[in-house]
């Protein structure tokens, strides 16, 4: 499946670079998970109902407390791999001098690892696989309903 799965991702305040660029490694490691396991038409479905959203919220958690997260746009790609399109870094703005001061900064606890990148992908597979599940049971019970 060729997509491109452009998002969002809203974290609660103003955070340094490092939390940034981990919130967004890991939303782009969860969609590219989820968009290979399904189908297109399950992956439109799971954007249309919000569970992609959420689900990838949820796993954006982890790192930073997430306000929102959204699919910006979803293009069908004639070729390649599935991509999801990461935010354009700014380009740095030159440093200026520094003044020194008796106040500490702190640092954040809250580090991301590429276990807790596995961990989340390998939780979200599952949530997904039960969706899937779900849909097969709900797909089942109709055809029943129809043939009665």
């Amino acid at each position: 499946m060729n997509v491109r799965i452009k998002t969002v991702v809203t974290l609660n305040r103003r955070v340094n670079t490092a939390l940034k660029d981990a919130a967004r490694h890991v939303a782009y490691d969860y969609v590219n998970h989820v968009a290979e396991r399904v189908t297109l038409e399950q992956l439109i479905g799971y954007i249309i109902k919000g569970e992609l959203q959420k689900a990838l919220k949820k796993e954006c958690n982890h790192i930073y407390p997430i306000s929102d997260v959204e699919i910006r746009k979803t293009e069908l790609l004639t070729s390649g791999k599935t991509i999801v399109r990461l935010p354009k870094k700014q380009e740095a703005k030159p440093a200026r001098a520094r003044r020194s001061s008796k106040r500490t900064t702190r640092k954040t606890k809250t580090k991301a690892t590429s276990k807790d990148a596995e961990k989340a992908i390998d939780k979200a597979e599952e949530e997904i696989k039960a969706m899937v599940e779900d849909a097969k049971v709900a797909e089942a019970a109709e055809k029943d309903a129809q043939e009665t």
